[in-house]
């Protein structure tokens, strides 16, 4: 499969880590289209020739696939673009910053046949999928509870990250992936209420640095997620991911890395399932011709972190319920 990497503001690292992984995936383009980070993608990719813009390298290398992920502002444009010219796209979450841009990506990805997926690569984790495989073994029954946390450092961000039409805010780009897990635990979103704060968030404009959302659901469990940019300096690990899900039976947590499962039995640690890829997953749906939930998915889930920023935003509860249709 040939491949095609526009832009270095993402993580194109799940495609680099692919590589070593499947020797009958080539990338052979790279471009940034004069953002920064064209030298990351050279040494992530070496050999793969480079343009000055996404167009010309898609009629340059005509690949099979286009993994997206510049500035955040231009995603939803070059996720158009690529599946008009005929290729399956692999893009960063979000997929757009605005409902009009999502409803012009929905559209396109439509018309074009061709496979969407997002990047929700924390789901490929071993934790996750540790996780995961518990709540489908019944240890925990029915989940009713679900809270999600997403904790980065917040160091020195990139001039984009300042500026909301531009970055798109911190529910869209770090709530979004606790947000995945609590929908993928939770079902079809009814409600979203949600606050956001820019406070104390050391001279970085519009940078929201702590955010928190309380979901409701059509089956009646609650979810909640919390994202900020508050990790301390001394920290040994620059993110802090955790989940914890209570059930009628039981309850799954996990911290550092590690899971803890508590029912019948008292609380011990789990052995740990090996992590897996993202994007070989993707490849492997469109192989198998499957890959029509990853768009479905990328498509709500950023629909629902859109509504989820507007509530902030708003000060109010937003509908959810028509996010996954009839």
């Amino acid at each position: 499969m040939r491949i095609c990497v526009f832009g270095a503001a993402g993580h194109y690292g799940y495609v680099s880590e692919a590589l070593g992984m499947d020797d009958s995936l080539e990338v052979c383009g790279i471009a940034t289209a004069g953002e920064s980070g064209i030298e990351n993608l050279r040494n992530a990719f070496p050999g793969a020739k480079e343009y000055e813009t996404l167009e010309a390298m898609l009629e340059g290398e005509q690949p099979d696939l286009v993994a997206v992920t510049p500035e955040f502002h231009r995603t939803a444009g070059a996720v158009i673009i690529s599946l008009a010219y005929g290729a399956h796209v692999f893009a960063d979450k979000p997929l757009a910053l605005t409902e009009e841009e999502l409803d012009d990506v929905e559209a396109v990805w439509h018309e074009s046949g061709k496979a969407l997926g997002a990047m929700f690569g924390i789901c490929n984790s071993s934790w996750y999928r540790t996780m995961d495989a518990a709540v489908k073994e019944g240890e925990i029954g029915e989940v009713r509870l679900i809270h999600g946390q997403k904790s980065y450092k917040l160091g020195s961000r990139p001039n984009f990250y300042k500026n909301r039409k531009t970055f798109g805010g911190l529910i869209p780009w770090v709530g979004i992936h606790a947000l995945d897990w609590v929908m993928q635990f939770g079902g079809k979103p009814k409600t979203v209420f949600s606050g956001a704060s820019s406070q104390h968030n050391r001279d970085h404009g519009d940078l929201e640095v702590s955010a928190s959302l309380l979901l409701t659901f059509e089956n009646g469990a609650v979810g909640t997620v919390s994202a900020d940019y508050f990790r301390p300096v001394g920290s040994s690990r620059h993110d802090d991911d955790r989940l914890r899900l209570t059930g009628t039976r039981g309850m799954l947590e996990a911290i550092h890395q590690k899971v803890y499962l508590e029912n019948e039995e008292a609380r011990r640690e789990l052995e740990l399932l090996p992590p897996t890829n993202c994007f070989l997953d993707f490849v492997t749906h469109i192989e198998a011709g499957t890959a029509r939930e990853d768009a479905l998915r990328a498509i709500r889930v950023t629909r629902t972190a859109l509504r989820a920023r507007k509530a902030a935003d708003e000060n109010r509860a937003v509908d959810c319920s028509d996010i996954f249709g009839e």
